[in-house]
């Protein structure tokens, strides 16, 4: 996955397993959204990946559905993040990351992470980066519109002024 070498220094184990769960949990989530009716129906194995549910991996994901993945699509995961995100711009935020650039300086403009959201690329922070190793792009809907704004009002991640970006910072520790 992505441009990762062999961890060699302080911490750089926890970052690649944290990279490691992510990834996963990105993975899983496109799965889930490729085969979303196949998993209302415990009995059925899901069927192989074809060439249009393979799309899916290509594309951006609700940040939502990648946490559901993190955390364990369960009962309780769910209500705990509805809570968590109830009213927030996050809940209908947008992330896309199949791999992870590291970086030897910090980022300084916000396009700069545009482009890497649009990239389908997270950040492994550069070594000795104070109070973050891992920065994952998240798009959200400009106005904040309420109901499904994914059918209304589409984010074009190669449009730069159809979203509003913030920023995953996540600290391994």
């Amino acid at each position: 996955r992505g441009s990762l070498v062999l961890p060699n220094g302080k911490g750089e184990m926890g970052e690649l397993i944290a990279c490691m769960a992510l990834g996963r949990a990105f993975d899983k989530a496109s799965y889930y959204q490729a085969h979303k009716t196949v998993f209302r129906v415990p009995e059925t194995t899901p069927p192989p990946l074809s060439r249009e549910s393979m799309k899916v991996y290509t594309k951006p994901l609700p940040l939502v559905d990648v946490l559901l993945e993190l955390y364990g699509r369960t009962p309780a995961a769910q209500e705990k993040l509805n809570k968590l995100l109830q009213g927030s711009a996050l809940s209908r935020g947008l992330v896309m990351f199949s791999h992870f650039v590291k970086l030897q300086e910090p980022l300084t403009d916000i396009l700069q992470y545009k482009t890497l959201l649009k990239r389908g690329a997270a950040v492994l922070c550069s070594n000795g980066t104070v109070a973050k190793d891992i920065i994952i792009p998240i798009a959200l809907p400009i106005d904040g519109e309420e109901g499904d704004w994914t059918t209304r009002r589409p984010i074009d991640l190669w449009d730069p002024d159809s979203y509003v970006l913030t920023l995953w910072e996540v600290q391994v520790k």
